[in-house]
């Protein structure tokens, strides 16, 4: 987790300095994603989690690839954060006309008691302990708002039945 957290860290620093901000390549990101779901398998299992990946014929990409895959470590590691033993994390790739819907999903701890706006607004920056108690610095979602925006599309969040959802777009390669 420390480790994620300095490579965010750095990796926004380094997009501060540089004055183009973004750099756009085409890539697969059913590979990126199933190569990131391949390196949180072990903390999954250790807190005993199920990680899935739902992914179709999905093509490549057009986006900032550095950008894109800390969007995706951020979410995952904080849907494995706040998922209770015993629960599953859904990672979902579909197109949807020109683009790529991105999601991470997992069980909402207390649904009923969230406040889906302090996860919307970027500039919120919230800390709260998970499941095991796991600490955060309140940096990474604001990071990955930041990056979905600098991307096309903005970072959203919903609630479906009891499982978060958080999800962005990316525009497919031509």
């Amino acid at each position: 987790m420390i480790h994620h957290t300095l490579d965010n860290l750095l990796y926004w620093a380094r997009n501060q300095m540089d004055a183009s901000g973004s750099f756009f390549s085409v890539f697969d990101l059913n590979c990126a994603a199933d190569t990131l779901l391949h390196v949180y398998q072990p903390l999954a299992l250790n807190k005993i989690i199920v990680l899935k990946m739902e992914a179709t014929e999905i093509p490549e990409v057009y986006a900032d690839r550095n950008q894109v895959l800390l969007i995706l470590r951020n979410l995952i590691d904080n849907a494995i954060k706040f998922t209770r033993p015993g629960g599953c994390i859904r990672i979902e790739l579909k197109k949807e006309g020109d683009e790529v819907r991105v999601s991470v999903s997992n069980p909402a701890v207390d649904p009923e008691r969230l406040n889906l706006d302090t996860l919307r607004w970027p500039n919120i920056q919230v800390s709260t302990p998970g499941t095991a108690n796991e600490r955060g610095v309140g940096l990474g979602l604001q990071l990955c708002h930041e990056f979905a925006k600098a991307n096309g599309r903005k970072l959203d969040v919903q609630l479906i039945g009891d499982d978060i959802e958080f999800y962005f777009y990316l525009k497919i390669a031509e």
